[in-house]
C-alpha cells in the first residue's frame, strides 16, 4: 500500500489478543437485521485475524439506550449473523462500565471470537 503505511495484512497475529472496534450499529426492525452492510464490511478483518490464530475481541454498541440496557438495542442478532457468516460461534458479553476489563475467569482460546457490547461508555 502507498505512503509506507502498514495494514492489517502486514502483521501476523498468531496467539495475540486483538481488540477490534466494529461499527455494528445496524438497522433492525422487530429484532431482525434489515441491512447487513456494516457486518459484511468487518468480515475481511475478522477473518484475517481468525485465520492467523488470533484471539479476537469485537467491541461495539447499538443505539443509545437512555436507562441502561434495553432489549431492542441488543446485539444478539449481530452475534448470530456473525456466527453464520464466519462459521464460528461468537460469544457475547455485556459490560456496563468504562473499566472494560475482561474478568480473569474468562479464558480466550485461539481462533475464538468474542463480541463485547459496551453500554453507555463515555470517554472524557
Amino acid at each position: 500500500m502507498g505512503l509506507g503505511k502498514k495494514t492489517i495484512d502486514d502483521q501476523n497475529y498468531c496467539g495475540k489478543k486483538v481488540l477490534v472496534r466494529c461499527d455494528f450499529n445496524v438497522p433492525m426492525k422487530d429484532g431482525v437485521i434489515t441491512n447487513e452492510n456494516r457486518i459484511n464490511a468487518a468480515l475481511p478483518t475478522i477473518q484475517k485475524l481468525v485465520n492467523d490464530g488470533a484471539k479476537v475481541i469485537l467491541c461495539s454498541h447499538l443505539g443509545k439506550p437512555k436507562n441502561g440496557p434495553e432489549a431492542k438495542f441488543s446485539l444478539a442478532p449481530v452475534a448470530v449473523a456473525l456466527s453464520a457468516k464466519l462459521g464460528k460461534t461468537v460469544v457475547q458479553r455485556l459490560y456496563q462500565t468504562a473499566k472494560m476489563q475482561m474478568p480473569k475467569h474468562y479464558s480466550i482460546s485461539s481462533n475464538s471470537i468474542y463480541q463485547v457490547v459496551v453500554d453507555r461508555v463515555r470517554m472524557n
